[in-house]
C-alpha cells in the first residue's frame, strides 16, 4: 500500500509553460470538471455550463459568478450558444464532443477520467488551458497538499495490517441501489484511508446491487454518497438486511467529495478519520475544510457552512 500511495504522489508534479494574463471564454460541459476551473480561478470565465444552482448548490454559494453563465443541458451546446458567448475553450467528457466543438474552431479538451492519475492529469492540462498565474499556483498548492495527504496516510493507516482495516461499501445512491467497485476512485481513497473495499467481485462504478448481497459482503462501514435530504433521510431503517450496520453520509461541498473532484484531498481525509478515528493522523475536519476552501477556493467558509457540507447538506437559505 505504501509504494502505490508513493506511486500516486509522484503522479502529480508537473510544470507549466507560459501563458496570458486572463483566461479564455470557457465553456465548461463536465459536471464534475466546473469545480476543477474553479479552483483554478476561472469560474469567472465559465461562459455556458452544465451545472446548476439546484444540483450544485454549494458550488454556485462558493463561486457566485457562475449565475452568470448559460446552463444548457446534457453535457453539450449547440454552435450558437457557445459562439453567441465567446467561447474561445471548452471543457468536456466525450471525445466526440471535443472533435465537434474543435470543428467550430473552439480549443476543446476531453477532460473524462476514472483514476486519480487520470484526475491529476485532468488538472494539469486545465491549468495549461486557462494559463494564468493564478491557475500554475493552484495547481502546485493542491499537487503538494495532496501528496503530503497521501504520505501522512501512508505513514500511519496505510500500513496497518489487513485484520484492522474495516470493510467499507461505498453506495451511490440508496434508491435506486448502486455500489462501487473496485478500478474506481472510490476503491482508491477507500484503500488509502485504511479501508478495504467489501463490494468483493465488484468492478466499475455505479454497478447495480441488491439488499441480499450487502448482507453477504457483510461490511463494517456503509458510505452513502449523493446529498441528503435532511438530518433524518435515512430510507434504510427497518430493513432488516441493515439492522446493526453503521451508515454514514458522505460530504458534499463544491462537488460530492467521493467522485471527480479537487475534494477527493478531502475526502481522503474524512474517510482515514472515520476508519481509524485515533490512528489517522486527521485533526478536526470543520476546520480542515475551511482552510481548504480558503487556499484553494478562495471562500471563507464559515463553521456552520463547515459542518453542513459535512453533514451532506445545502447551504443555508
Amino acid at each position: 500500500m505504501t509504494k502505490r500511495l508513493a506511486l500516486l504522489a509522484l503522479s502529480l508534479p508537473i510544470l507549466i509553460g507560459a501563458a496570458p494574463v486572463a483566461p479564455p471564454p470557457i465553456a465548461d460541459l463536465w459536471f464534475a470538471h466546473n469545480a476543477m476551473t474553479m479552483m483554478l480561478g476561472a469560474a469567472g470565465s465559465i461562459r455556458v455550463t452544465v451545472d446548476t444552482p439546484t444540483a450544485q448548490p454549494w458550488m454556485f454559494r462558493v463561486a457566485p459568478e457562475l449565475r452568470r453563465a448559460q446552463i444548457v443541458a446534457n453535457g453539450s451546446a449547440n454552435a450558437e450558444t457557445l459562439l453567441g458567448q465567446g467561447v474561445k475553450l471548452a471543457f468536456t467528457a466525450q471525445a466526440p464532443e471535443a472533435a465537434r466543438l474543435k470543428a467550430l474552431g473552439i480549443d476543446a479538451r476531453d477532460m473524462s477520467f476514472s483514476d486519480v492519475p487520470g484526475m491529476a492529469r485532468s488538472l494539469r492540462e486545465t491549468a495549461s488551458a486557462i494559463g494564468t498565474p493564478l491557475a500554475r499556483q493552484r495547481l502546485r498548492d493542491y499537487e503538494a497538499y495532496t501528496a503530503a495527504v497521501l504520505r501522512r496516510l501512508g505513514a500511519s493507516v496505510g500500513s496497518l495490517p489487513e485484520a484492522r482495516k474495516p470493510r467499507v461499501l461505498h453506495l451511490v445512491s440508496w434508491s435506486p441501489l448502486k455500489a462501487d467497485g473496485a478500478n474506481t476512485m472510490i476503491d482508491t481513497w477507500i484503500r488509502a484511508a485504511g479501508g478495504r473495499n467489501a463490494a468483493d467481485g465488484l468492478i466499475g462504478n455505479q454497478k447495480p446491487i441488491s439488499i441480499e448481497q450487502i448482507a453477504q459482503w457483510n461490511p463494517d462501514i456503509i458510505i452513502v454518497g449523493g446529498p441528503a435530504k435532511g438530518p433524518d433521510d435515512q430510507p434504510w431503517i427497518g430493513i432488516p438486511a441493515m439492522a446493526g450496520r453503521r451508515v454514514v453520509r458522505n460530504p458534499a461541498g463544491v462537488f460530492p467529495w467521493d467522485r471527480y473532484g479537487p475534494e477527493f484531498a478531502l475526502q481522503l481525509q474524512w474517510a482515514a478519520k472515520l476508519f481509524h478515528p485515533g490512528e489517522a493522523g486527521t485533526g478536526d475536519m470543520a476546520a480542515e475544510t475551511q482552510r481548504f476552501y480558503r487556499r484553494f477556493y478562495g471562500y471563507h467558509l464559515t463553521d456552520a457552512e463547515a459542518h453542513r457540507i459535512l453533514a451532506s447538506l445545502p447551504p443555508a437559505p
